[in-house]
């Protein structure tokens, strides 16, 4: 939702699409401007719903060459609800052409449906945006595929970070899972 120039995107939750996750996204027209929000938002100054707010960046969200992303079959699917089915899916999603869909996975409220063409997923894609599937408003996208490189980087340092973390808890007597 955008309101004066700032986009505001809040996720329901996974098990009550009636309340929100407890916390939101919100894009800045520019980093200057978000940075002047961020220090006005300090701890301690401002509350919601009788509890202080906690401001922090988030990671920015990684782009993908037009390229690469015009090939994609693959439809990234979010805000499902936690009994639906992979199967019902494959239904749905292959409504408009039997055999179109290739596989689905689903991974709690959200899912990846893998598509035989990319017209085959263009039109899956227009159909059920914003659509209701199971009382739930889905948000249906390209999935942005995995700079694989860049993954394994992260992957290591968040490893070795995780590491160190419980190296210093086990040092201080506490203990923590990575």
């Amino acid at each position: 939702r955008r309101v004066h120039g700032v986009d505001v995107i809040v996720y329901p939750s996974v098990t009550d699409k009636s309340k929100n996750r407890g916390f939101a996204f919100v894009e800045f027209e520019s980093h200057r401007a978000a940075a002047m929000a961020r220090r006005k938002l300090i701890p301690g100054r401002i509350q919601l719903w009788g509890h202080q707010i906690a401001v922090d960046w988030a990671e920015p969200e990684v782009q993908v060459d037009e390229d690469v992303m015009n090939k994609v079959r693959i439809l990234y699917v979010r805000n499902l609800m936690l009994c639906t089915s992979e199967e019902a899916l494959e239904k749905l999603f292959g409504e408009h052409k039997p055999g179109c869909v290739e596989r689905v996975k689903k991974i709690r409220d959200y899912a990846f449906v893998h598509f035989t063409t990319r017209d085959d997923a263009e039109i899956a894609k227009a159909r059920l945006d914003n659509s209701y599937v199971e009382g739930s408003c889905i948000e249906v996208q390209f999935a942005k595929p995995v700079d694989k490189e860049n993954y394994l980087r992260q992957t290591r340092s968040s490893t070795q970070q995780s590491v160190m973390a419980a190296a210093l808890a086990a040092a201080a007597g506490s203990y923590t899972y990575p």
